[in-house]
């Protein structure tokens, strides 16, 4: 929704860069004004792509986005320091209060979400997508822990997210070793960004620039390849490879699943290629893709309990087709004795 002629607009316009505000730019409203968050985003004549995002909230929100600012000028400090991450991440530029809202804005990233590459692409292109992007991201994504180490404002996850969710049942020893993984995820206390999907990460096409966004709720205390398994998971439904039975299934994630980390056709292969060149490679990559899947099954049994009780399935089948699992698997308990997990 365009806001170039509201009373939103002339109220925040004093609080813009001097570039906007010389009647070029286009500001357009997502979500609902009269909600508790909304973000606005500023688009230069003739670009597709927005140049600033503004994001606003009132009540409980606003911890969210006040953290954000916090971690992004942490980012930017980092990068400053150490000549760059690796991907890039929006600028903070300014944080204040309207009417009762809270907004904070901060320079939009260039290109475009990995959902909108994946689904532009034609069905059979989308494996070079598998194979490139997403493998490029995968890598970004493993490297999170080590940007994050320092950002005092990632909070610890709540412990009861490292309890089994409640109807998934696992053998003796398997339960032995989520519990002492558990352990040693909340011992380590490596961070994640939490929320590394398809469609917080971007793609420059033309210079193969990566940037994340949506910084806003950082977790501490998980897995090494969290964000990794996030962002895969995240692509199942977008990529969509193996046709029709995947595509036409009632149980359409749970079969997605199956197909990229326990199948034996090219998505799964692709899958090992992209685990395989984690560093992580020679721990149980299996061991911390249940860690993972129970951290994320209880979240989203807290936020989303649909979403929460699919991927609880996908625990309940992980844990019992460990054989079949497409990444290394060590035969001895645990992750390896490291300060990843």
């Amino acid at each position: 929704m365009s806001l170039r002629n509201s009373g939103m607009w002339q109220r925040l316009h004093e609080w813009l860069p001097n570039e906007f505000k010389d009647g070029y730019a286009s500001p357009y409203l997502s979500g609902n004004a009269e909600g508790q968050k909304t973000v606005i985003r500023f688009f230069k004549a003739g670009d597709s792509v927005p140049s600033l995002v503004l994001k606003g909230s009132r009540g409980e929100g606003q911890a969210a986005i006040e953290s954000e600012s916090q971690i992004l000028g942490f980012l930017q400090s980092r990068s400053t320091r150490e000549g760059g991450l690796g991907f890039s991440a929006p600028t903070p530029l300014r944080s204040f209060e309207q009417g009762g809202w809270y907004y904070t804005m901060e320079t939009a990233a260039p290109g475009h979400p990995l959902s909108e590459l994946i689904f532009l692409r034609s069905r059979r292109r989308r494996m070079e997508i598998l194979r490139h992007e997403l493998s490029r991201c995968a890598q970004i994504a493993e490297t999170i822990p080590h940007v994050l180490d320092g950002a005092i404002t990632a909070h610890r996850i709540d412990p009861s997210w490292y309890e089994i969710p409640l109807g998934v049942n696992l053998d003796a020893p398997t339960k032995a070793e989520v519990r002492l993984a558990s352990s040693r995820c909340e011992q380590a206390g490596l961070c994640a960004h939490g929320d590394f999907t398809i469609e917080n990460v971007f793609w420059e096409s033309a210079t193969e620039e990566v940037s994340v966004i949506d910084w806003e709720l950082p977790m501490r205390g998980v897995p090494q390849l969290y964000d990794v398994y996030t962002l895969l998971l995240s692509s199942l439904p977008a990529l969509a490879l193996e046709i029709p039975e995947i595509t036409n299934s009632d149980n359409r994630l749970e079969s997605q699943f199956r197909a990229a980390f326990f199948g034996t056709g090219p998505w799964a292969m692709a899958t090992r290629e992209i685990l395989e060149r984690t560093s992580a490679a020679s721990d149980n990559l299996w061991l911390e893709l249940l860690m993972f899947l129970v951290i994320r099954s209880n979240y989203f049994l807290w936020r989303q309990p649909a979403l929460g009780r699919e991927y609880s399935r996908l625990l309940q089948f992980a844990a019992e087709h460990k054989k079949s699992f497409v990444g290394p698997v060590l035969a001895s308990t645990g992750f390896a004795q490291s300060s990843r997990v």
